[in-house]
């Protein structure tokens, strides 16, 4: 059953970095490093994320994107997610594909930061020299309408190419979206920016979902309070209000209100929330 009301006891995120343990194009070797465990357990949902440390940098096949793992898995056509995929289609879950909205690792590893970010620097809400006093220096503005435009075509790729029963915008990792000054809240017509790429998603995967003959879904992982995420960007309400949003992922390094508190503003619109189990960054001094 492919809907937003099913029953969800367990869902299990995995980053990805399984693939850095695979040293052969056996699918059985990636499944074995986290997710043959799964089988006959309460996990019914995969959300699997391939991104790989920056923007526009993936572990799937993709044409838009850049390709980042072992080049011998490249070479023998080992598709991570197609993988997952096949998995999940052969025993009965749900798979997701999820995506982080910024992923700032390569601010501390200049390694990772790869050809989008070093031609268009002009994105970026900074630099090595002029590093910002909250998140990471190599963060996307989707102020730009090129950021805006490539995050779309990367979820309108996967949705295209795999059989997936829904998408996961990770906007918690990490929590920065557009470049303003630090402490004030963004500004409206930024609020309204993310609005309309959030709902032209929506209107693809409709689209592309009645073509496949089944539902392709959206999840958001986001911070726990409706006033920190309209300040950072994310206009929870008014998206959870106009239906653009079928799960509702909440908190990870930190948590701002009790879990009741997301509860009870996701049956307020008729959306299902599952609260994310992460270890606390905050730490005491």
């Amino acid at each position: 059953m492919k809907t937003s009301k099913r029953k969800r006891r367990m869902i299990f995120n995995n980053d990805g970095d399984d693939i850095w343990s695979v040293r052969s194009a056996d699918p059985d070797e990636l499944i074995n490093q986290r997710t043959a465990l799964l089988k006959s357990t309460h996990v019914d949902t995969i959300f699997y994320s391939t991104v790989r440390g920056s923007f526009g940098v993936f572990i799937h096949h993709t044409k838009i994107g850049t390709i980042r793992t072992n080049e011998s898995l490249i070479d023998n056509k080992l598709d991570p997610l197609q993988v997952m995929v096949d998995f999940a289609r052969k025993n009965g879950i749900e798979i997701f594909w999820s995506m982080r909205m910024n992923d700032t690792h390569d601010a501390w590893d200049p390694k990772l930061i790869l050809e989008f970010k070093k031609e268009h620097p002009e994105y970026l809400i900074g630099s090595a020299e002029r590093r910002p006093p909250y998140g990471g220096w190599t963060a996307v503005d989707y102020g730009h309408r090129k950021v805006r435009d490539l995050k779309f075509r990367y979820f309108e790729e996967v949705c295209q190419n795999y059989d997936i029963d829904g998408i996961e915008l990770d906007f918690f990792r990490h929590p920065v979206l557009f470049k303003h000054k630090p402490g004030l809240p963004v500004s409206q017509e930024e609020l309204d920016l993310m609005t309309e790429l959030i709902i032209r998603i929506r209107k693809m995967t409709d689209e592309l979902g009645v073509e496949k003959g089944h539902p392709i879904l959206i999840a958001i992982r986001v911070p726990d309070s409706v006033e920190y995420c309209k300040a950072i960007g994310i206009d929870l309400e008014l998206w959870l209000a106009e239906d653009v949003v079928d799960l509702l992922i909440v908190s990870g390094y930190f948590r701002i209100n009790p879990w009741e508190y997301s509860v009870n503003l996701g049956h307020k619109y008729g959306v299902q929330v599952y609260a994310s189990l992460d270890e606390s960054r905050v730490k005491r001094r």
